[in-house]
């Protein structure tokens, strides 16, 4: 493709340069054709609505698996797959290698988005997976979505997660329409299962791994990250929206997704609160407790040698009451949620819904 690429802006030590798509007057979607078709900033009015990692922009060439590396590298929208979803095991990465995978063929479409292929095949290991991607703009609203069909060469399983990550301020609320609520078995976030909707400390404490002590104060002194398992109604059309509102509630983030284009192990909404680097990731698809997990749980999707599995996600941010009001008025009415603590072997369950 010969289109010239836009140097992203902010902090972007790697020159990082992307594809801009324009749903509105007001927004900029940057798509960066190197990493996957990843969308890595986001702004409306210029200022940036999703999560900008304090390591600034980086380029696949920066990638470093070892370790912790791989956080430098998750930003706005971020794809976790398609191996491991969750914390490093053995050989496999954070969240997998697909966001440090280069689109190739990739070009614009007609309604001003990008689409590419993402060639994930592996050698000896398999499965041997292709992902068509495209990310479109939803004229007349600040919206985008991301469209992927994987398509198998070769079948095997793989997990798939969509991990966009968007700014929090103190008393940011999380909004679903979620019956069941379902704290990571870590020791952490059950301390905190009361307040799960909520951010407060934002930008305070200091993370520690594992926390100094397993008492509540620690970990609330600390500000370690909390990740929460949800049961989440959709609406008459199988829809689900989750949205991050402002504490006025004059605006607001949201991923809206059909749980018809998810696996039967996908169907689980995760919640993850990072408030001391003022960050939430509102999560769609395989487990963040990682492949050995899934694997021994039968939580890993299957896909057959020439089969495709269908995937759609829509971001998008608003900007007045009315329209956050109109938000929350779309979402199934579901009561007060039950709030419960599950052992490993239990917590399989939520993801198939």
């Amino acid at each position: 493709m010969n289109e010239s690429l836009t140097l992203l802006p902010g902090f972007n030590p790697d020159a990082v340069r992307g594809v801009v798509l324009e749903p509105t007057d007001d927004m900029q979607v940057y798509a960066v054709p190197d990493r996957g078709l990843e969308v890595l900033d986001v702004l409306v009015g210029g200022r940036p609505v999703m999560y900008r990692n304090p390591a600034g922009h980086r380029s696949r060439l920066s990638y470093n698996p070892v370790g912790l590396g791989p956080v430098r590298s998750i930003e706005a929208f971020f794809t976790g797959g398609l191996e491991n979803a969750g914390a490093p095991e053995g050989p496999l990465p954070l969240h997998g290698t697909f966001s440090q995978t280069p689109a190739c063929r990739w070009q614009r479409t007609a309604t001003g988005g990008v689409r590419g292929t993402i060639d994930c095949r592996i050698m000896v290991a398999g499965p041997c997976l292709v992902v068509e991607r495209s990310v479109e703009p939803l004229h007349g609203a600040r919206a985008f979505r991301v469209i992927d069909d994987i398509r198998a060469t070769v079948g095997g399983q793989y997990m798939w997660l969509y991990h966009p990550n968007f700014p929090v301020t103190e008393g940011t609320r999380f909004v679903s329409s979620e019956r069941l609520v379902v704290p990571r078995p870590d020791g952490i976030a059950e301390k905190a299962m009361d307040t799960y909707h909520t951010f407060d400390r934002v930008g305070a404490g200091q993370t520690r791994w594992p926390p100094s002590s397993d008492s509540a104060a620690a970990v609330a002194q600390e500000n370690f990250e909390t990740c929460y398992v949800m049961t989440v109604e959709p609406d008459d059309r199988g829809d689900v929206r989750a949205a991050l509102v402002a504490p006025d509630g004059s605006s607001a983030a949201y991923v809206k997704y059909n749980v018809g284009h998810l696996r039967e192990c996908q169907r689980a909404f995760q919640f993850w609160k990072n408030p001391r680097d003022a960050v939430s990731g509102l999560e769609v698809g395989s487990t963040f407790l990682g492949w050995s997990y899934a694997a021994s749980h039968g939580l890993l999707c299957s896909i057959a040698t020439g089969e495709t599995h269908h995937y759609e996600i829509e971001v998008g941010f608003l900007t007045s009451i009315a329209e956050v009001d109109a938000l929350l008025a779309a979402m199934p009415k579901v009561g007060h949620p039950v709030i419960k603590t599950m052992s490993r072997d239990e917590l399989a369950a939520c993801y198939r819904g």
